[in-house]
């Protein structure tokens, strides 16, 4: 079983282990307090309440578990325990409800705050305990030459600051926002609403750290520093005086201990030494903790000698055993539970009554799998070889989850060697566990290779996805050179060979979309990214990563070509309800189509017959042809043609079929010479049929190569064939019929829009079938009530209404309108509705006849083209800027965990940094799925 205690702490906590090493042996003095003011100080003790700011770590904070936590919470702890009381705290989330609430009475003291005139009408402050460095904090790469450009920027602070004053006095240009707290305002400068974010130094680091914020640097120093001091209501003047006392009584080096635990410059760029000297120390403080726990049990039982003391140092620790957030297990030298913490109550669901006493094989403790690993482990401790040992296994709880747990054990031995106890302290790391195997299915999922190129060692190494998207197996070697040479010969490797040499030569990263062949010969887009690392102001390596965007490109592509042809239809659509007389129309939309999939030819053939034996023929009337091709309009070979010369062809238009072939595949020899000596390669044919009759065909001629027409293409011309019925018949339409002619024209579009007729006396509304098709009502007629009223967007039903009266009022005859209409399941679509208005020779209009089409899918595509260079820039920024920087932190990370000179204390370090790149991948990887399926 891993028996262990963990090195995952926090800084601050190991500090707070490091001062009660130092309270264990230190007696406070205290006599430059006087009796009368002790005696005041027990009398008015509750009413002493402390604010605490839950909103400026390190200074102060309340931790996830609702401790007060920080640098000045130490010294509030400090000063409780040197006057033996507890203040009341009262928490507050923003500065400035803090300073009001002091302000008026409603608390005594606050532990950090800085000394303003006009403060000092409602505060006594003690002698400053903390001199703390405000900065402005950029962006990285931002440049900022000095303090006075900051007259010139937009600044993100805090609301109730006293260093706004001093920017405002100073800087009287400066545009100066205020938000709640410091990480508000940090994010404005990350997120780019600002241009720097004014915020001391040791909070900037603790939330640098905490989140992760990588792209951010130090922009200058201000010459404003915070002085801190102890804040006391105006009515309790003694309080100044025993905090003051207290203040006097704090040795020097146990005030940098604490100063230098939060105070961490360096988490902009790197970690301090101060944190690594500390961990280097850890086990050895906490051993000498064990050791001095021994000590003052020992001195107490045979000594009896300064009892209050020993009692005390003795009280502090045991609370912080008790109410540190690790489980703590200690063993006998035969492996039986002694001791069972509070949280390993609350980790392992087991009381201590249940397990003190029995050994770990006594209950379902340690998972099967490792049992062989742990019982190794066990013997190794027993042996009296090593003083520490660390070990990850899977424990069962009480209910029987399995949980990963990382175990540190200390060995307590007597001078012959002999194994005495053993303390552990146990960590959860399940969730460190997920993110591990969440960043490995996050990788594949999205495609995303690294790479890396020693300069010196010329060690190059790709991982798993990138050997994937370059199709080479697991034991490929790769060199800078064949890198290089799977980039596609031309512009793409050019470009590939200048970024390399700028990166070499000139410390220059790259971002770039590049298209590859691959080792099977397939040719694919990625996206590659190189960084450097300089010593020296020399390149010793590149690193970077490689996304397959082969799909994406696809995509795009796809996305631009389905909306052209969108945009194509809706002309053509428009341009035919406009009415327009004679052919014209007809040769603009002919254009509109071979432009649009870059045909050669489209053309019409109408259907006629033959004025001396009455024998239907068909002529080409109407053609539109690119300058490259031949015209056939003036071909005699198209014109009077018999139906019977080609029967395959005109049986498929017979039956409602197109017709597409490749020339040179045809089996009729006679209908492949007609259309090669037109240079014809590939061909499309729509029947265009009008009252269910035959009225002549609509094609489509590529001479260039031999094309299979896509799905969308087939679509576009059947849809111009239907919309070219419906005109067609329109101008055919005789004046009397007109209504039923109407009705039977929108009905032949079935298939594209509803069909309505309003009787605008009795205000009723009889819907055609299409209806129920697109929307999903059964009844046919409804009140106008109904139709105009309840189911169309409230947002949008005054102005619709609106311009249907004024259309009828002022005697127009066509009316149009998009809206938002509701479905019969509840959602709303947007259509566009058209009718035209009926009046008697009085100009009373009597009746209506309208389309409604559901034009929500053609909305999407148009402004998908317009949002996709939006969204695509904002995952490139999101890859660019988020992404690459916490994968590239974290296979280094990797690379270094697995070095072995790398010991197992720096390895914790590593992997507290490892589980933060993976919850920041993680956040990140959201905001970016959210972004592509957003674009697909």
């Amino acid at each position: 079983m891993a028996i262990a205690f963990t090195l995952y702490m926090t800084t601050k906590f190991k500090t707070i282990f490091c001062v009660l090493l130092l309270q264990a042996f230190y007696t406070y003095s205290y006599s430059a307090s006087s009796s009368n003011e002790i005696e005041w100080l027990k009398n008015n003790i509750k009413e002493l309440s402390i604010a605490c700011n839950a909103s400026w770590p390190p200074l102060e904070h309340i931790d996830e578990e609702g401790v007060y936590r920080g640098l000045a919470a130490d010294y509030v702890a400090l000063l409780e325990s040197h006057l033996q009381m507890t203040f009341p705290k009262k928490v507050f989330h923003r500065w400035d409800t803090l300073l009001s609430s002091i302000e008026k009475g409603e608390v005594s003291v606050v532990a950090a705050i800085q000394k303003t005139a006009e403060r000092e009408s409602f505060l006594l402050f003690s002698d400053p305990y903390l001199t703390v460095p405000v900065a402005l904090i950029t962006k990285k790469g931002y440049n900022l030459a000095s303090e006075n450009e900051l007259s010139k920027m937009k600044i993100a602070g805090v609301n109730g600051y006293a260093v706004n004053d001093y920017l405002e006095k100073k800087y009287p240009n400066v545009e100066l926002t205020v938000y709640k707290d410091d990480l508000t305002a940090l994010m404005q400068t990350v997120l780019g609403n600002c241009d720097g974010t004014v915020i001391d130094l040791p909070t900037a680091s603790f939330l640098v750290r905490k989140y992760g914020l990588s792209n951010l640097e130090l922009g200058c120093q201000l010459e404003f520093s915070w002085v801190l001091s102890f804040g006391v209501s105006r009515e309790y003047p003694e309080l100044i005086n025993l905090i003051n006392s207290f203040l006097n009584t704090i040795p020097e080096p146990q005030k940098n201990e604490i100063y230098a635990s939060y105070i961490n410059l360096e988490n902009l760029e790197k970690l301090s030494k101060l944190d690594k000297i500390i961990d280097n120390l850890w086990i050895l403080l906490l051993i000498l903790l064990i050791i001095t726990l021994i000590a003052i049990g020992y001195i107490t039982i045979l000594k009896r000698k300064n009892l209050n003391q020993v009692q005390k140092a003795y009280d502090q620790l045991n609370f912080h055993y008790i109410n540190t957030p690790l489980a703590i297990v200690e063993w006998d030298n035969r492996f039986i539970i002694r001791k069972w913490s509070i949280r390993a109550e609350g980790l392992f669901e087991w009381t201590a009554s249940e397990v003190e006493g029995r050994h770990f094989d006594d209950f379902s403790f340690v998972h099967e799998a490792d049992l062989q690993k742990v019982n190794k482990a066990v013997q190794t401790m027993m042996g009296g070889t090593v003083d520490r040992f660390t070990i990850m296994n899977r424990n069962y709880t009480k209910s029987g989850k399995t949980i990963f747990c990382k175990w540190h054990n200390s060995i307590l031995k007597n001078k012959s060697g002999q194994v005495l106890s053993i303390f552990s302290f146990v960590e959860n790391i399940s969730d460190i566990k997920k993110a591990e195997q969440f960043l490995r299915e996050t990788s594949e999922v999205g495609n995303v290779g690294g790479w890396e190129i020693d300069l010196i060692t010329k060690k190059n190494l790709w991982s798993s996805i990138t050997r994937k998207i370059f199709d080479v197996d697991d034991h490929y070697e790769p060199d800078l050179d064949n890198a290089i040479n799977f980039y596609k010969e031309g512009t793409s490797r050019n470009r590939i060979r200048q970024f390399v040499s700028d990166a070499v030569d000139k410390g220059m990263p790259w971002d770039a979309e590049l298209e590859i062949i691959s080792a099977k010969g397939i040719e694919k887009w990625v996206r590659t990214r190189g960084r450097v690392e300089l010593q020296h102001d020399k390149t010793v390596r590149l690193y970077g990563m490689v996304r397959d965007i082969t799909y994406l490109k696809q995509k795009e592509s796809y996305i631009a070509y389905k909306s052209k042809l969108l945009e194509a239809l809706t002309k053509i659509h428009m341009m035919l309800l406009e009415n327009r007389e004679g052919l014209e129309v007809l040769s603009h939309c002919f254009r509109i189509v071979g432009e649009t999939i870059e045909a050669d030819r489209v053309y019409y053939f109408k259907k006629h017959k033959d004025s001396l034996t009455g024998k239907s023929l068909i002529s080409q009337v109407l053609e539109w042809h690119n300058p490259e091709a031949d015209a056939q309009i003036n071909n005699p070979l198209l014109q009077n043609m018999s139906f019977d010369y080609e029967p395959d062809l005109y049986n498929s238009l017979l039956e409602r079929k197109h017709f597409s072939a490749i020339i040179s595949q045809l089996n009729s020899s006679h209908l492949r010479s007609i259309l090669e000596e037109q240079q014809i390669q590939s061909i499309l044919i729509f029947p265009v049929y009008i009252d269910d009759h035959f009225e002549g065909f609509i094609g489509i001629d590529d001479c260039r190569f031999e094309r299979l027409w896509t799905e969308d293409e087939v679509s576009i011309l059947k849809n111009l064939s239907m919309l070219m019925a419906i005109y067609l018949q329109r101008k055919q339409a005789e004046k009397q019929i007109i209504e039923s002619n109407k009705r039977y024209e929108y009905a032949t579009s079935a298939t594209l829009d509803a069909i309505w007729e309003m009787d605008l006396q009795s205000r009723e509304v009889i819907w055609a079938k299409g209806y129920e098709d697109h929307f999903g009502y059964r009844d046919q007629k409804l009140p106008a009530e109904i139709v105009f009223v309840s189911r169309i967007h409230p947002n949008d039903r005054k102005q619709v209404i609106d311009s249907f009266q004024t259309i009828i009022k002022n005697g127009y005859n066509l009316w149009s309108a998009e809206y938002r209409y509701l479905k019969a399941d509840g959602n709303y679509v947007q259509v566009s509705d058209r009718c035209i208005i009926l009046r008697n020779n009085e100009g009373i209009a009597l009746k209506a006849i309208g389309a409604m089409r559901d034009i929500s899918e053609r909305i999407k595509y148009i402004n998908a083209i317009k949002d996709q260079n939006k969204n695509l820039r904002e995952i490139a920024w999101m890859q660019s800027h988020l992404l690459r920087a916490p994968v590239a932190k974290l296979l280094g990370l990797l690379d270094l965990f697995n070095r072995d000179f790398v010991d197992d204390i720096k390895k914790q370090k590593i992997l507290t940094y490892i589980h933060e790149s993976a919850k920041e991948i993680d956040l990140v990887i959201g905001k970016i799925n959210d972004k592509t399926f957003k674009e697909s």
